[in-house]
């Protein structure tokens, strides 16, 4: 699903590994994630990470 991830993702790990995973890539917008996360889950759900 995740083709530019280097690992794949499991149903136990997901979210875990999308928090992560957009954290350790724009670590300056960890408050805006936090309250962008519905918006963000769901870009995510619908397999585009737009917020890449």
């Amino acid at each position: 699903m995740f083709s530019r991830q280097k690992a794949p993702l499991s149903d136990a790990n997901f979210p875990f590994a999308i928090m992560h995973f957009y954290c350790k890539t724009v670590n300056k917008k960890v408050r805006t994630f936090l309250k962008n996360e519905s918006k963000i889950v769901r870009l995510v759900i619908d397999d585009e990470p737009l917020f890449l």
